[in-house]
């Protein structure tokens, strides 16, 4: 009942400010959300609600694992028990909500137990989930929606703004980590830190490698996807990166946000979700269980419903939730579903939920709850963040976001490189593990090292699963020599390498790291041809120089095996090429020597040979020289060429005569021995280049046509 001597704008704020602090239990537990995009296996075709085997007949099939099932009238829509959700996003993805959780073993443990019920019904229906950030195989419009009015709503009015709307609705699926906290100043803080590194973190979980079943043309599909929406209730909150931001100030953020729905009169409007019993409020780990990822209906906890179980809805459009309440008090329902109705990239509730990532393979979302876990429960890695990014501002952050759409690795955000970003995240993290959770955080530590994402790999893993040739007859055995870094305790091989030989009808292995005589003998004798891929600077000492002041640390066990192989190579005359370092250290082995540092020789010269991110791209031409090998291969007299190495040879070896040059500086970029059967090094990088550049192909096919049994 309205009282017209009450402020109701007010009161409503002040409600939902006690909601928030209802969450000041500083337990340190977590809660996570998981999206699965379902797809047919052989065809890559979506999986609809109500197909036969469709999304519709595995919640049907898991039911029973279950305390409780959700209904939108009489479709079953989700499946609740205690700690767990499971819930299906508006073209069918299906949703794990799970918590609370004290620790990343018992994350795994519980996933784990899903993916056991789970994988079963997948199998026995044909389908699989590829675990993207993105529908890979269809346009979001085209995807059915599922049969509920919330999400009816939703695309009336998202879609109207922006066809994104429904892109985001659709077509993605996310990983979001929810952390509690101590009090106010706490909440905010994390807040605010969570949406200045949220561009950071969407690169190094970027896994959405298509856009509307077409390549992406850009990084990052899913910030692009949230970028484009009207960002009235996305992206950044605005004015949260101030100082003095309040809870009050985020309640106000929520009241005069456009509603859309709210819950209505159960004798007007049609049926939701039945979801009796109330989810509890409170610290991360019980408020969790209703988190939702997009819009979904788990987010509306403790919601009316009529005689027969219904919850009801109401269509307001642009109303805003201050005009609609504007003459009382919003219930405990209403509070929860207006929360749940904005979608920045870091939201508050009785928690904060970080929301920036793609959906991953499960040990790469295992690392990223240990990354965030570690980021954002420790107040030394708190008070570090906010120092270096105490000036970001909203626009920063948009820059950021625009500049890693863009660039990748290659960006540069908040006045330095994303490199140094993301690695400081991972310095950070790696300081405040708790005992074992190392292993867990290595597979995202491991990418940013490298510098590659999920998204960028994925065609490559694809191509290993479903498309590369199973090789001819006599597919040849390349050799191929490892990355040796010697705070390793182990060796690591670029994908590129090993998929263009793969592609081009090779059995690849990767060798030993040994300079013993009789194990190099061996290996040649088992080898048809072999591949020396890039790397570190060759020690000086190999070819008689010192150290000068830019030469790069070395790897002297590698260092000792290439010059050791590449002479046994040469000898038994089996095909040989050098890559990079690869051509280097060929030249080096038949004595030669190199430039140790470019730039100092040709302080002159314009050309940056170390280019950044993307690595597929050319960065400069090169001549090749007529009447040479390498010439008939790639069939061109200039090429244009990537480049990563900021040393070249200087003195060529016995026998080797130079094959390319770069057309600016006249550095070289390509060597050969004519006296041998195929022996040729290029300076550039055909591993990232041979799916787009047909020269860096032929030089994998070359190869291995040089390699073939008589």
């Amino acid at each position: 009942m309205s009282d017209a001597s009450l402020d109701y704008r007010k009161l409503n704020r002040r409600k939902l400010v006690d909601f928030f602090n209802k969450g000041d239990t500083y337990t340190q537990k977590l809660g996570f959300e998981l999206e699965h995009i379902l797809l047919h296996k052989g065809t890559n075709a979506p999986v609809s609600y109500s197909e036969p085997g469709g999304v519709h007949d595995i919640l049907r099939r898991l039911a029973p694992a279950y305390e409780r099932e959700l209904h939108d009238g009489g479709d079953i829509v989700g499946l609740a028990r205690p700690g767990e959700t499971i819930t299906i996003e508006p073209a069918g993805q299906l949703e794990i909500s799970a918590g609370p959780f004290e620790d990343v073993v018992d994350i795994e443990r519980a996933y784990l137990d899903f993916r056991n019920r789970l994988n079963p019904i997948l199998e026995e229906y044909g389908l699989f989930t590829p675990m993207l950030g993105y529908n890979p195989s269809a346009r979001a419009a085209d995807l059915e929606l599922v049969p509920k009015y919330r999400y009816e709503c939703m695309t009336e009015f998202l879609g109207a703004q922006a066809y994104e709307g429904i892109c985001m609705m659709r077509g993605s699926a996310s990983l979001q980590v929810s952390v509690d906290f101590e009090n106010e100043a706490d909440a905010l803080r994390k807040m605010r830190i969570a949406q200045i590194i949220a561009p950071i973190l969407s690169l190094i979980c970027d896994n959405s490698p298509k856009f509307e079943a077409e390549e992406r043309t850009r990084n990052l599909v899913r910030t692009h996807v949230w970028a484009s929406m009207n960002q009235d209730r996305v992206g950044t909150v605005p004015g949260s990166l101030k100082a003095g931001y309040t809870f009050a100030d985020y309640a106000d953020y929520i009241m005069t946000r456009e509603a859309i729905l709210v819950p209505g009169d159960p004798n007007v409007e049609q049926p939701l979700a039945s979801e009796v019993g109330r989810k509890g409020a409170g610290s991360v780990c019980a408020a969790h269980e209703s988190a939702t990822s997009e819009p979904n209906e788990s987010a509306v906890a403790g919601r009316a419903y009529d005689v027969a179980g219904h919850a009801r809805w109401r269509y307001v459009g642009a109303t805003t939730f201050d005009d609609l309440y504007a003459n009382r008090l919003m219930t405990d329902a209403e509070v929860e579903h207006a929360l749940s109705m904005v979608w920045p990239d870091a939201r508050l509730k009785n928690f904060v939920e970080i929301r920036p990532a793609d959906a991953m393979p499960f040990e790469y979302c295992l690392a990223y709850v240990v990354l965030i876990r570690a980021l954002f429960y420790s107040r030394r890695n708190l008070d570090v963040l906010e120092s270096l990014l105490a000036n970001v501002d909203e626009s920063h952050i948009r820059q950021a976001k625009n500049a890693l759409m863009s660039d990748g690795y290659g960006a540069q955000i908040y006045g330095r490189s994303v490199e140094f970003w993301a690695d400081m995240l991972m310095v950070l993290a790696s300081g405040s593990l708790k005992p074992g959770e190392w292993a867990y955080l290595e597979p995202l530590s491991s990418m940013v090292k490298y510098r590659f994402t999920l998204a960028e790999i994925w065609p490559r893993l694809m191509e290993k699963r479903n498309h590369m040739p199973a090789g001819l007859p006599n597919a040849p055995v390349i050799g191929v020599v490892p990355r040796y870094d010697f705070e390793w305790t182990g060796l690591a091989i670029g994908d590129g390498y090993l998929s263009g030989l793969l592609e081009s009808g090779a059995v690849p292995i990767v060798l030993p790291l040994t300079s013993d005589p009789a194990h190099i003998a061996r290996i040649v004798a088992a080898c048809d041809g072999f591949l020396i891929p890039g790397g570190q600077d060759i020690d000086p000492a190999c070819y008689g120089a010192r150290r000068e002041p830019h030469t790069h640390r070395s790897a002297t066990s590698r260092d000792a095996m290439e010059q050791a192989l590449v002479r046994a190579v040469v000898a038994a005359d089996k095909p040989l090429l050098g890559i990079c370092r690869g051509m280097q250290s060929l030249n080096v082995a038949l004595g030669g020597t190199l430039h140790q540092d470019i730039h100092v020789m040709h302080p002159e010269s314009d050309t940056g040979h170390v280019q950044g991110r993307p690595f597929d791209v050319p960065a400069h031409m090169v001549d090749v020289v007529d009447g040479t090998l390498l010439a008939s291969i790639v069939g061109a007299p200039r090429l244009g060429v990537n480049t990563i190495h900021h040393q070249s040879v200087a003195k060529l070896g016995d026998g080797l005569v130079v094959s390319a040059i770069s057309e600016e500086d006249g550095i070289v970029e390509g060597v050969e021995l004519p006296s041998a059967r195929f022996v040729v090094g290029v300076q550039w990088h055909p591993e990232h280049m041979w799916r787009t550049r047909p020269h860096s192909k032929r030089l994998f096919r070359a190869l291995v046509e040089a390699s073939m049994h008589e």
